[in-house]
C-alpha cells in the first residue's frame, strides 16, 4: 500500500517546474504539504486577499479571473502550480481561482517553498520560465 506522502509526490511529479528533482526530493515537498479539496463552484482565493501560500493542482480543474477582464482568463489542470506570484511580491493574490471541477490540491506555505526552492535551484529556474511565460501571455492578450 502507498503512503499518503508518495501519493503527494507522484502527483506532485506531474508539475513541469518539478520534473527536474529527484523523486527522493519530492516526498521531501510533500512531507511539508497538505492537503485541500474544493468542491465545483468553490473559491479557492480571491484577488486581492493576503497571500500565504502556493497551490499544487493534484486534481481537477481551476479557473482563473482577473478583475479588469470579463470571464475566465484561463483554466488550470492538474500538475500547473497556483499562487506562486505572492511569494515574490505584495502577498496579495492577483486573481480570483475558482474550482471549475472537484479539485484537489496540495498547498505550501510561502517560508517553506522558499526554503525549498533555495534548495533546489533547478526547480527555482523552472519557476521563474512558467511565471514568465504566464505574464508574456497575459501581456499579448491570450
Amino acid at each position: 500500500m502507498t503512503s499518503l506522502i508518495d501519493d503527494r509526490a507522484r502527483a506532485l511529479r506531474r508539475s513541469a517546474i518539478l520534473s527536474t528533482a529527484a523523486p527522493e526530493d519530492l516526498v521531501v515537498l510533500a512531507a511539508m504539504m497538505r492537503e485541500e479539496s474544493f468542491i465545483a463552484g468553490e473559491t479557492v482565493c480571491e484577488f486581492g486577499e493576503h497571500a500565504d501560500r502556493a497551490f499544487f493542482i493534484a486534481s481537477g480543474e481551476l479557473d482563473v479571473r482577473l478583475p479588469r477582464h470579463e470571464g475566465i482568463v484561463r483554466t488550470m489542470t492538474a500538475g500547473e502550480v497556483v499562487g506562486e506570484y505572492g511569494m515574490f511580491g505584495e502577498q496579495a493574490r492577483t486573481s480570483t481561482i475558482v474550482a471549475r471541477s472537484d479539485a484537489r490540491l496540495l498547498s505550501i506555505d510561502y517560508e517553506r517553498f522558499r526554503k525549498f526552492l533555495l534548495d533546489f535551484p533547478e526547480v527555482t529556474l523552472a519557476l521563474l520560465q512558467v511565471t514568465a511565460r504566464r505574464l508574456i501571455q497575459l501581456e499579448r492578450g491570450g
